[in-house]
């Protein structure tokens, strides 16, 4: 199964794109137009948060991370996820010897 999966995903006939979509909303799917649309910035910003609050407080089971999260990502605007967002991915491109 794992790698019908993996073979799907790298043969299908559809296009990514990363665009912003909203605070609350990681992906979506545009069938006709065959394009999955991602949100990178929102995707970083959460798994960092949720990988923060990880660090932060071990005593934490995966629900309390889960709900701390969440809770936490409705307090943070749109510009603090993009900025922190941008600032991450420069970082890692940079360290990877990219522009």
């Amino acid at each position: 199964m794992k790698k019908w999966i993996i073979n799907q995903l790298l043969e299908a006939d559809y296009r990514i794109e990363m665009v912003w979509i909203s605070k609350d909303i990681l992906g979506s799917i545009d069938r006709e137009s065959k394009i999955i649309y991602l949100n990178l910035w929102s995707i970083i910003y959460e798994i960092l948060l949720h990988e923060f609050i990880h660090y932060k407080s071990p005593e934490y089971d995966e629900e309390e991370i889960v709900e701390k999260t969440f809770k936490m990502l409705k307090g943070i605007s749109v510009q603090e996820i993009i900025q922190t967002s941008n600032t991450l991915l420069k970082k890692y491109c940079e360290e990877l010897g990219g522009e």
